[in-house]
């Protein structure tokens, strides 16, 4: 076999790689393809953040409506309007020390020792006209009272001897509320001179001794009231949850 022969049959046993033409519709199905699954895609990423913030949204909403529904909650607001008339009565207090003072002439070196002594004087005639109303506001002390037979709302003439010490102690009440009514009308006199000399009676000045004057007494009274109600609640709301859990320990 001579050289020529032997290349043309070399040549005819090598494969062909002859590139295939172009398939233009499949490239532009495939493109078609990946554009709808990318749409895909993100469709269900947003539709997935919505479902989630939904979640995250109802989740939210459930812990607020039970921490307001929570039974302490209405002890956190009487308490925070007690604080807030505290505040409004310590400035009126304070005032009327310092007012005080400068009526005496000590102003320049007495000033803050005047708002303290207003401080002090506010505090103790309010505190004072607490004293035959605590067992109002205690029930522990409202049992004291049941158990020494003082009788709180008594309406008592002039004592005999016989009396008096057979109602010891409800006679004492009595002479307690009287004192009760003599330091309001002092509290009363005190405040609206106060608020006529310095205020003038303007608006500002007329809201701030209501506020001091009525305020505390019944805020103080609505933190009582309250925080018997919730406290109880709360601690029958706490044991209920620990049977409950204890039930579940045991599979029922």
């Amino acid at each position: 076999m001579s050289r020529q022969q032997f290349d043309e049959s070399s040549a005819q046993r090598q494969p062909t790689t002859m590139k295939p033409p172009k398939n233009h519709k499949r490239g532009f199905l495939n493109f078609i393809n990946r554009l709808f699954g990318f749409l895909k895609a993100c469709i269900e990423i947003v539709f997935s953040i919505i479902k989630n913030a939904m979640t995250l949204l109802v989740y939210l909403f459930r812990y607020i409506v039970e921490l307001l529904a929570h039974p302490t909650m209405p002890s956190v607001v009487a308490i925070t309007f007690f604080t807030i008339f505290v505040v409004i009565a310590g400035y009126q207090w304070y005032g009327i020390g310092v007012w005080l003072f400068q009526m005496f002439g000590l102003s320049e070196a007495w000033g803050i020792g005047g708002g303290l002594f207003g401080l002090l004087l506010g505090f103790g005639i309010n505190v004072y006209q607490l004293a035959p109303e605590l067992w109002k506001l205690q029930p522990l002390i409202a049992k004291a009272y049941s158990d020494l037979h003082i009788d709180p709302e008594a309406e008592l003439e002039k004592p005999t001897l016989k009396e008096k010490l057979t109602q010891w102690l409800t006679y004492d009440h009595g002479t307690l509320k009287g004192m009760r009514l003599m330091s309001y009308c002092i509290e009363t006199g005190l405040v609206l001179t106060y608020t006529a000399i310095v205020g003038q009676f303007q608006f500002w000045a007329i809201c701030v001794a209501a506020a001091s004057l009525l305020a505390p007494e019944w805020t103080l009274k609505g933190v009582a009231a309250t925080t018997g109600v919730t406290r109880a609640v709360s601690d029958r709301v706490s044991q209920m949850q620990d049977d409950e859990d204890e039930m579940k320990k045991f599979g029922f």
